[in-house]
């Protein structure tokens, strides 16, 4: 989208600011008023409109044989001052109706500008390159619609104007507000000045947009130009309602005047090492909390996902937002969620003596501020949820930021899940600087062994540990701190095999924080007994798997598996299928050992399952139709060779067979041969 029409479109249209009607020669000259009225009316309704309607529109005041002749002689019109003998024709007719061809290429600033309005309506997060496009289509918005276009003697079309440039104008205002706001959080105040000063030219009265400007303006050393706005905002509002600023406007003019304003208060902990790529997480977390409508974002993800530090980035960036300040509540060491409330206000320096119940003197401080609030670590202390909710209705200018391992199930609750830093998805990497694990792995290899460098023959090796680890940062960070005594190979092998590599000796990080295994173990603290005996069981997956398969082989309900996403240790794929990272998959499979006879008993549950999912092919090949059921043998490739290798060892010759016809034909299909002769070799040196 772009002010600009497409190359493609031979008629272009522009209805918001005026009434411009064009073909590539230049504007169309239609023979009346009412025939361009007739043309902006369809341009907008796409559906076939009844003959009558139009008439009834444009000639109401005419008898009806003479409405008729007139919207005739406009049809005639438009068909032969905007054809080419190249294209097809612009209008489609009938006896009773009339529609424009939507084969007929054309462009309407109208659609463009809607459709953006309505993504920076309705979607939850925008990347600021998305947001940048976006705004270009709401720029299209140059005035209002066919401002200065008037029709004589039609009073049901212009009340149709009259209804669709208020409609149009409250989406201009929608949708520059979520601008302004979206750009104030990714700090870009320029652009964020830009699209508050549009919406106070549309809406001169909107107090909360003065205000906004007057912020921009001081922060950015503009102080003059922040009274001045002041000024105008007081001038307009006597002028045109009566009425004095508010209190909160005279307030933060009165802190510009004294220069007290400055940068918005803080605790947000200063960070010891550079923050590394996340530029989509941070865009999407800056734009929904921008969003009116979203005053509580947990951000969720699996231990050492680094929640802590997107979240400290994420706050860091919203300072200019809140007027009262960004504060950060750590969580971790409470005792008990009876202490948020204490440990809330300590942050915010809340005097808390003489208070009988401190709760309450919280909500009494925070029923007129605007800030953000960081609590991290959430997870110990979902008992204490519902006081976040308490917090929200006491104070409106009040948004939070949560870091949990679970979401705290609250309504009004926006969840952000976290996933690991990119990795290298081509092999060999065509660009290894681009892949945030890999920047991540290379920094912190380089602060442990001065002049590290990762030669061209060991980047296969490196980009195999941040696949291994799925880019989680913490273990990225672990398996770098070794790169001192081992090389990127060995550390990739001991990564593959246990978890026991995956350990640092930082004193200054939390015990459940300096190994891979602390950390998954105070996560399993947190599972019931049914969710431990699931997830361990998990732990014979191989890549993804359906519902069903987790149901026969771990005995996993639903309700279960969307208890373990919740808690951040499974994840749900579009497809609707699960996966364990594979880290956990490790874990899983360590504490699925410490149970007698539990792991044979789960792998064999899982033989039995893949090989009845395959065992269905010779039938369908057999009835001409293999197809479907191959597609799902290649979905469920990962599992059906662990299920392979299984019956393989166990001598279970039955499974094998009801799985060898529909892997065979897949191999043979894919031209996989030699994948297929080391897939079977096994089978015929056990069995041949």
């Amino acid at each position: 989208m772009s002010r600009e029409s497409p190359a493609g479109a031979w008629l272009r249209l522009r209805f918001l600011g005026g009434c411009e009607i064009a073909l590539p020669g230049g504007a169309v000259r239609l023979e009346t008023a009412k025939t361009r009225a007739l043309l902006v009316y369809l341009s907008l309704h796409p559906a076939p409109r009844s003959r009558h309607t139009l008439m009834g529109l444009l000639w109401g005041d005419l008898p009806e044989a003479n409405a008729r002749r007139n919207l005739r002689r406009a049809l005639w019109n438009l068909r032969h001052q905007i054809a080419d003998p190249q294209l097809p024709p612009l209008l489609l007719s009938d006896r009773e109706t009339v529609r424009l061809n939507p084969r007929f290429p054309r462009w309407l600033d109208v659609a463009d500008f809607e459709a953006a309005c309505s993504e920076l309506e309705s979607a939850a997060a925008l990347p600021a390159a998305r947001l940048e496009a976006l705004g270009q289509a709401v720029d299209l918005y140059e005035g209002e619609f066919l401002q200065g276009f008037y029709v004589n003697d039609a009073p049901a079309f212009e009340e149709w104007v009259l209804a669709e440039r208020e409609r149009l104008r409250a989406k201009a205002l929608q949708a520059l507000e979520r601008l302004a706001a979206a750009y104030t959080a990714l700090n870009q105040p320029e652009a964020a000045l830009r699209y508050a000063q549009r919406l106070l030219a549309l809406d001169p009265w909107r107090e909360e947009t003065h205000r906004r400007l007057m912020r921009l303006l001081a922060r950015s050393g503009r102080r003059a130009a922040a009274l001045a706005q002041y000024e105008t905002c007081r001038r307009i509002l006597a002028q045109e309602l009566g009425v004095e600023p508010s209190p909160e406007t005279a307030a933060l003019a009165a802190q510009i005047r004294a220069g007290t304003l400055g940068a918005p208060a803080s605790n947000l902990p200063a960070a010891s090492t550079p923050f590394i790529g996340r530029e989509r997480e941070l865009a999407e977390i800056a734009d929904l909390l921008g969003r009116p409508d979203c005053r509580l974002l947990t951000v969720t993800g699996l231990g050492g996902v680094g929640k802590t530090r997107l979240a400290l980035e994420a706050a860091a960036r919203q300072a200019a937002s809140f007027a009262d300040g960004v504060f950060y509540v750590e969580l971790d060491a409470l005792p008990a969620p009876e202490q948020i409330p204490t440990a809330v206000a300590q942050a915010l320096r809340v005097p808390l003596a003489g208070a009988a119940d401190h709760q309450a003197a919280l909500l009494a401080y925070l029923r007129e501020k605007r800030l953000l609030l960081l609590l991290d670590g959430f997870e110990r202390l979902l008992a204490g949820a519902p006081l976040l909710s308490r917090m929200l209705r006491a104070a409106p200018g009040l948004k939070l930021l949560v870091a949990s391992r679970e979401r705290l199930n609250l309504h009004g609750e926006w969840v952000y899940p976290l996933e690991g830093l990119t990795c290298p998805a081509d092999e060999p990497p065509s660009d290894l600087a681009a892949c945030d694990a890999v920047r991540l792995f290379l920094q912190t290899a380089g602060r442990v062994h001065l002049g590290f460098r990762v030669e061209p023959e060991e980047q296969v090796h490196l980009v195999r540990i941040c696949r291994l680890v799925a880019g989680l940062p913490l273990a990225l960070e672990m398996a770098a701190a070794w790169v001192r005594l081992l090389s990127l190979a060995e550390i990739a092998q001991e990564i593959a095999r246990s978890l026991n590599l995956l350990v640092t000796p930082l004193r200054d990080l939390p015990a459940h924080h300096r190994s891979i295994r602390a950390v998954f173990e105070r996560s399993w603290q947190l599972l019931s007994p049914e969710e431990r005996g699931v997830f361990a069981r998990l732990a014979v997956f191989r890549g993804s798997f359906r519902p069903a398969e987790a149901q026969q082989v771990a005995g996993a309900s639903l309700s279960t598996l969307s208890a373990l996403v919740d808690k951040s240790l499974l994840r749900r794929l579009p497809s609707g299928r699960y996966r364990l990272h594979e880290l956990l998959r490790q874990y899983a499979a360590e504490r699925l050992g410490q149970e007698a006879g539990a792991e044979a008993q789960a792998r064999e549950r899982h033989c039995r399952a893949y090989a009845a999912l395959a065992a269905p092919y010779r039938e369908a090949r057999d009835a001409g139709s293999p197809m479907p059921v191959l597609a799902l043998i290649g979905q469920e490739m990962d599992n059906l060779r662990a299920a392979w290798e299984w019956a393989v060892a166990r001598g279970d010759a039955p499974a094998l067979e009801a799985m060898y016809a529909g892997l065979a034909d897949y191999f043979h299909l894919h031209t996989a041969f030699q994948e297929g002769e080391a897939f079977f070799r096994g089978a015929l040196e056990n069995f041949g």
